[in-house]
């Protein structure tokens, strides 16, 4: 019984009947594949034609990582699997060379019309135009004036293409003028000194600072201006010009603290004493009552009192 069961084994399972599972990536003849795993990535992207769920052996791997594939052999490779699979793709077609130049042409004028009236950019691009067109034909072309175009070929000639225009320089304020705007600002006229200590502000002379008491205008800038014209008509100066000249130390009524003024203390004594005797309350029986100081000078002035009424020049 023994022998039978040996023959009966062999004849189940022989050896000559097993099938190689493994793709056999190099074609090597009586291969039989062990240690079957899933094909790779990178060799799936190498050989595309490879079965979807083909599995490769450990020998085949080995080999596979030891060995360097020319890249043009696989550009190769993988062209001829996409010609068979994919039709020639159809040439794409060039335009001419007129074509190419009017699309540039047309680029341009799109260009020159998006930009503002005043950009220098608009006669830079004027400049590109051919040099055997004339004034009317780029003006005609771009829709810009026959000034312009006849700026941008001068522009041309003297800097070449895509030439910007310079600027011209203004007019320079004389250095007399704006020592003579400083001084106004600073006249006891038109300002005055505030009374606190930390009415301070800091400025540069001569490269050192140097802390300057601040002094309130006694009248806005537009008003100063009329002033400084009428009295120093050999020093012309735009309102502008003369509001940016205006002293760092000297600044307008209305920031925090301008409030406070120096008052003369002979004429405010004068309030104080009525204000203390309380004269409104004194004067109610009079056909007319004091309220304020004011009435008092009603009495003592003519009804349509001037400036020498209260110098006592008044006849």
């Amino acid at each position: 019984m023994e022998p039978l069961y040996l023959e009966i084994r062999l004849l189940r399972v022989p050896k000559m009947y097993k099938t190689d599972r493994c793709i056999n990536l190099f074609g090597h003849k009586a291969h039989i594949g062990k240690d079957l795993r899933s094909i790779p990535k990178k060799i799936r992207e190498m050989f595309p034609d490879l079965p979807l769920y083909g599995r490769i052996c450990s020998k085949c791997r080995k080999e596979f990582n030891a060995t360097k594939f020319d890249n043009t052999e696989l550009q190769e490779m993988s062209e001829s699997s996409e010609d068979d699979c994919n039709p020639p793709a159809t040439k794409k077609i060039c335009p001419s060379r007129e074509e190419q130049l009017e699309q540039m042409l047309s680029a341009l004028k799109a260009k020159y019309a998006s930009l503002d009236k005043n950009d220098p950019l608009r006669l830079s691009i004027l400049t590109l135009a051919p040099e055997c067109w004339s004034i009317r034909q780029i003006s005609t072309e771009f829709g810009c004036s026959e000034k312009m175009a006849r700026r941008a070929k001068a522009l041309r000639i003297l800097a070449g293409v895509l030439a910007m225009p310079t600027s011209k320089p203004g007019k320079t304020l004389p250095e007399a003028t704006a020592e003579k705007v400083k001084s106004f600002y600073e006249d006891d006229i038109y300002s005055r000194v505030m009374p606190h200590k930390n009415d301070s502000v800091t400025v540069m002379i001569e490269e050192v600072k140097e802390k300057v008491q601040k002094r309130l205008l006694l009248c806005d800038i537009k008003a100063l201006h009329t002033e400084f014209k009428a009295l120093n008509p050999k020093y012309p100066i735009g309102l502008t010009k003369f509001a940016e000249l205006r002293p760092k130390s000297c600044i307008l009524a209305g920031p925090k603290g301008t409030h406070s003024v120096c008052v003369c203390i002979t004429h405010q004594n004068f309030k104080n004493m009525l204000d203390a005797i309380n004269v409104q309350k004194i004067t109610s029986d009079l056909d007319k009552p004091i309220k304020d100081f004011k009435d008092c000078f009603s009495f003592v002035t003519c009804k349509t009192a001037q400036a020498t009424c209260y110098l006592r020049e008044c006849q």
